[in-house]
């Protein structure tokens, strides 16, 4: 998850459970506080970091360490 959200065009939401072996739900109330700060666009298919988000990478990085 955090070398995926370096990525500009953003990582498939179904990389998270092929990594990781876990649900997206475990991580869910931090995808959405970071959509909510405008680091991140979130859906069902994709997740990927805004230009602030990418501007801000650490931050974003460090809510889901």
């Amino acid at each position: 998850m955090l070398n995926a959200l370096r990525l500009s065009e953003g990582v498939s939401a179904s990389l998270f459970h092929e990594r990781t072996g876990l649900s997206l739900r475990v991580i869910q109330t931090e995808l959405d506080r970071a959509v909510v700060a405008g680091l991140l666009i979130h859906n069902s298919q994709h997740i990927a970091p805004t230009a602030l988000g990418l501007r801000f990478h650490n931050d974003l990085v460090a809510r889901f360490l």
